[in-house]
């Protein structure tokens, strides 16, 4: 929670500075000597960071409020003698807690690192306060258990205890969820990519499992960190997609309220609506990162289906 609140303040800064900055001119008139300068907001690169910070806040808010309805859940149920209910919440919980711990706090720090390139050299002075988020930010993935430390209770405690029940619980609801939307009219796409990460999501679980039951303890060790990473971009993405599909059917609702058919009047409704903006915001921040920082997870697993040893081979004096 302290990662994402300070990414998310640092992130209004940016955004705030992004439109108050002049520098450059559009990149469409590049070449024209007397183009007007333009706030940097209009710079690809600037929005890209931009729309990453924005994703991330909001993915990983997304994460810890889910991992809290969780934990309302299993209250709820275990008061009401619904103990079957309350053990699958209390699963989830205690699945996701290292995520949340962990992947917050790292991608946090990632968040904030992006909020100072927007500001370019300003980020890095004392006056303009991002340079203090980035280093208050940075003890969260220290202390309460090093992330590292994180990584490994969720690979050699969390996804093995209950004969990979917790994991199987997590799956369910992936499955449901792509089930349910892979014929989505706007977010189908986004889905299908989703559906690929889970089922490499898996395919990697799996495949661990399969070296611990062989006595292969140290690789599985090895990769854990990464592994929290992929599991971590795949949460996200998944919860951030949930957002989008309320998002979508409330926008949707809007047009039609608005007698907004037309897709010059559907701009012009998102630009001057305050709700509109709120959910077109939501739909385009789940495509960037389901296009952008989902992938990352395929590479991540990629690295760890190639079984190097390297880092254990290394003699202690080669370093």
């Amino acid at each position: 929670l302290q990662g994402q609140a300070l990414a998310s303040a640092a992130y209004q800064l940016a955004l705030r500075y992004a439109h108050e900055r002049i520098q450059g001119v559009e990149i469409s008139q590049m070449k024209n000597v007397d183009a007007p300068r333009v706030p940097i907001i209009k710079h690809p690169d600037v929005r890209r960071m931009l729309i990453y910070q924005k994703a991330y806040v909001e993915g990983l808010r997304a994460l810890l409020y889910k991992a809290a309805y969780f934990g309302d859940l299993a209250k709820i149920n275990k008061v009401a003698g619904n103990e079957e209910e309350a053990e699958k919440y209390q699963d989830l919980i205690d699945l996701l807690t290292p995520i949340c711990k962990a992947y917050a706090s790292d991608y946090a720090f990632r968040c904030i690192e992006l909020a100072m390139q927007v500001y370019g050299g300003y980020g890095y002075c004392r006056e303009y306060g991002i340079e203090q988020y980035l280093r208050d930010v940075k003890i969260s993935s220290i202390y309460e258990g090093t992330n590292g430390i994180q990584a490994l209770d969720l690979l050699g405690r969390k996804i093995a205890i209950k004969g990979g029940l917790l994991f199987m619980r997590y799956m369910t609801e992936l499955n449901n969820f792509v089930d349910a939307h892979n014929e989505h009219p706007a977010l189908a796409k986004q889905i299908a990519v989703l559906a690929k990460a889970r089922d490499t999501l898996a395919e990697i679980t799996m495949s661990f499992g399969q070296m611990s039951a062989s006595g292969n303890m140290i690789y599985p060790v090895l990769c854990a960190s990464p592994y929290l990473d992929l599991f971590g971009h795949i949460v996200v993405a998944h919860l951030l997609l949930e957002e989008a599909v309320v998002a979508h059917r409330k926008l949707e609702e809007l047009f039609a309220a608005k007698g907004a058919s037309t897709d010059d009047a559907k701009r012009n409704l998102i630009k001057e609506h305050s709700d509109a903006r709120f959910y077109a915001g939501k739909i385009e921040s789940a495509k960037f990162f389901t296009h952008y920082v989902l992938p990352h997870a395929f590479a991540i697993a990629e690295t760890i289906k190639s079984n190097d040893t390297s880092a254990l081979d290394i003699e202690f004096e080669s370093f």
